[in-house]
């Protein structure tokens, strides 16, 4: 009797466990597709506004102080900028971080 006590406990303890991890995997599967959306966004609107300052991605790179390839990368969505370039990027372009990640339409 006391040993099937402990089996239920365990039993339950797992399905919780079990549970929990599956929660988790979901929630993080949403983030990154949330996240894959945004900045799928944020190419989109980078590509945008330096194409209507007239600036090739080099001379962008060099005016907000980064590298080429990292504006490059930006664009074709296979680096997230940090959040002191987002600033660089919206006080360069008069726009908000908002708008560079999809948050307004302004």
């Amino acid at each position: 009797k006391k040993n099937f006590k402990v089996i239920a406990k365990t039993r339950l303890l797992f399905f919780i466990i079990i549970s929990l991890n599956i929660l988790s995997v979901k929630h993080f599967t949403k983030y990154i597709e949330y996240n894959d959306i945004i900045m799928k966004i944020f190419a989109e609107r980078l590509i945008e506004q330096r194409k209507e300052k007239g600036l090739s991605q080099a001379s962008l790179a060099k005016q907000i102080g980064v590298s080429f390839a990292i504006v490059c990368y930006w664009e074709t969505d296979k680096s997230e900028p940090t959040a002191p370039n987002l600033v660089k990027l919206a006080d360069f372009f008069n726009v908000s971080v908002d708008y560079l990640l999809g948050r307004t339409e302004y």
